[in-house]
């Protein structure tokens, strides 16, 4: 009998990383649910337990490095192994650089950029022992293409994509793949819980100047996930983008 495979997906709780715990579950895997919100953990784990799926549900502050090593330690300790970690977990913040609350924004390079990289480094010895593994940023489409008023969420963006690419080459070695998912706009609470940090045009006015992508389902996005991890592709695995909207 195959080894069941194991999946960790932080910020589980909502959105892209709901759907992809759901999605991996379905597929027959053990998905191990990590999120600040206890509540929201346990109300996703018990609809996913009762649809069959092996689960463990563990609140965890990725931005707090004891809740990491416990995570990490807990999944290894109930299935054995990691076979994919998703790193998901991310906040948006808007606002322009001339008045953007720096500490702010502190936050959320914390939250994109330094806690996938100290997941990254959890995970690795784990899956160095294993010979094999899969670690996914999931990143946005901002980090290549400068959207204004999100500057901020974008430079955390482009710096993750850049320690991707770099983990990517470094982890190859070890029979390790670093993906990079790159979704555009999903319809999520993402855009609720952006965290306002300074003056900022209305959305209107910004989907003004700026052509706006269509928002895609956050199912649309897991599937992406899914279908990256299957390739092992250490390419972008970019969302299927609907056409721009035009004013």
């Amino acid at each position: 009998k195959m080894q069941t495979r194991v999946v960790v997906v932080t910020g589980a709780s909502t959105g892209i990383g709901a759907a992809t715990a759901e999605l991996f579950g379905r597929k027959g895997w053990a998905v191990v649910l990590a999120a600040r919100s206890q509540d929201k953990l346990q109300k996703l784990a018990a609809e996913m337990t009762a649809a069959g799926s092996k689960v463990l549900a563990v609140p965890t502050d990725v931005t707090v490095k004891r809740d990491i090593e416990n995570l990490i330690q807990k999944t290894v300790a109930e299935f054995g192994r990691i076979d994919v970690l998703i790193n998901n977990a991310g906040v948006g913040i808007s606002g322009t650089l001339e008045t953007v609350d720096l500490e702010k924004l502190e936050y959320v390079f914390a939250l994109n950029v330094f806690a996938p990289l100290a997941l990254l480094q959890a995970v690795v010895p784990v899956m160095k022992a294993q010979g094999d593994g899969v670690i996914v940023n999931v990143s946005s489409i901002v980090e290549s293409t400068s959207v204004i008023y999100t500057a901020g969420y974008g430079a955390s963006k482009a710096a993750l994509s850049y320690l991707s690419n770099s983990a990517a080459i470094e982890l190859a070695a070890y029979g390790i793949d670093v993906i990079k998912v790159v979704p555009g706009n999903t319809e999520s609470e993402f855009e609720r819980n952006k965290i306002p940090a300074g003056y900022k045009m209305s959305r209107d006015a910004i989907l003004a100047k700026v052509d706006a992508f269509k928002p895609v389902k956050s199912e649309v996005a897991a599937q992406s996930i899914w279908e990256a991890v299957m390739k092992r592709r250490l390419l972008l695995s970019l969302i299927h983008i609907s056409e721009p909207t035009r004013p």
